[in-house]
Parts: structure tokens; C-alpha cells; sequence
């Protein structure tokens, strides 16, 4: 099992730390090259929020979770990868492993379970977090990321101007 969950691992980050992938997903790829991705991989999408999240159920370290991508909200790129396990049992190996792999985390609070990971560039952030709900893994992806949050704010800051 562990053998399996450490494969998986350094399959799903890979050198260098930040430029990570997820089952082929690259970060500013397009919203609907993604969603096509998703559907020839016979996933079932769960959720469509206006061409800016994509969500569906995997199966990822022999637990059930959900996938949720985030696309800026102007250009349709991909910024944040988020998976969610019910299991908080994942975290603790999860953590060994990103520690051996990346280094040290940083936590900013001794009371809550997050731990992060974070390169140089302010967006290039990997973070894991837990609690009696479960384990989160957390990918930003750098470039991607920070065009996301400037769409974001463009995005929003013209919406009230409508309301």
C-alpha cells in the first residue's frame, strides 16, 4: 500500500516542485480543453460554475475524494487544483512524503492542521490542511495564479458597477 501511495505521489508532483501536474491538467490550459479531458476520461463533472470551476468525484490513494479545478475568470485558464478526501488519515503520510520531497513547510498557526509548502514566487503555494472533516491538498499555480487573482478582482469590481 505504501509503495502504491508513494508511486502516486511522485506521479502527481513533479520536479521542479511548482511546475506540478495533475492527470495531464497544465496550468493555463483552457477551461474547455480540461472539461474535455474530464469527460473522455469517463469522469462524471459534479459541478459547473460559469466556465470558472469544474468539479468531479475520483478515486485517488484508494479513497474517494473530490477534484475541483479553477479557471480564471476573464481568460478560462487553469489556476488552483483542489482535492478534498473525507479521510483525514491521508494527511500524516501525505506530509512525510511532501516534507521529504519539497523540504520543510511553514505553519502559521500551532492549532490548526495546514501545512505549506511555497517556492520564491508569492503564487507558487502548496498546502495541505486537515481536521475532523478530512485532508485538502491544495495546488496555486504561480503565473497562473496571479493572472486568476487579477482577473478576479477585474472580474468582480465590474460586476458591482452592473448592480
Amino acid at each position: 500500500m505504501k509503495k502504491i501511495f508513494l508511486s502516486f505521489l511522485f506521479f502527481l508532483i513533479s520536479i521542479p516542485v511548482f511546475s506540478f501536474q495533475f492527470n495531464s491538467y497544465q496550468w493555463g490550459e483552457s477551461y474547455d480543453d480540461i472539461r474535455m479531458k474530464i469527460r473522455s476520461d469517463s469522469k462524471s463533472i459534479m459541478a459547473i460554475d460559469d466556465d470558472r470551476v469544474l468539479k468531479y468525484a475520483d478515486r485517488i490513494l484508494d479513497e474517494d475524494c473530490v477534484v475541483t479545478l479553477e479557471f480564471s475568470p476573464i481568460s478560462k485558464e487553469l489556476a488552483l487544483i483542489k482535492i478534498i478526501w473525507a479521510d483525514k488519515g491521508i494527511a500524516e503520510d501525505m506530509k512525510k512524503i511532501l516534507v521529504e520531497k519539497y523540504g520543510e513547510y511553514k505553519k502559521s498557526n500551532i492549532f490548526i492542521e495546514e501545512y505549506r509548502w511555497q517556492s520564491a514566487g508569492e503564487f507558487d503555494v502548496i498546502v495541505l490542511e486537515y481536521d475532523y472533516a478530512g485532508t485538502t491538498l491544495t495546488y496555486y499555480g504561480g503565473d497562473s495564479y496571479r493572472k486568476y487573482r487579477d482577473e478576479f478582482d477585474k472580474f468582480y469590481e465590474s460586476e458591482k458597477d452592473i448592480f
